[in-house]
């Protein structure tokens, strides 16, 4: 089953993509913002 294995590949290239993008989001916006603060009080 070629098909398949061309989606499964295509859905996996597309979350890693996904992942990629969204992680310089996720690290500027939220994950970036909480050790500022704890590290200013420690």
């Amino acid at each position: 089953m070629p098909l398949a294995l061309i989606v499964l590949t295509a859905l996996a290239l597309a979350g890693l993509a996904l992942v990629l993008l969204a992680r310089p989001w996720l690290s500027h916006g939220e994950i970036a913002a909480e050790p500022q603060s704890g590290d200013n009080r420690g």
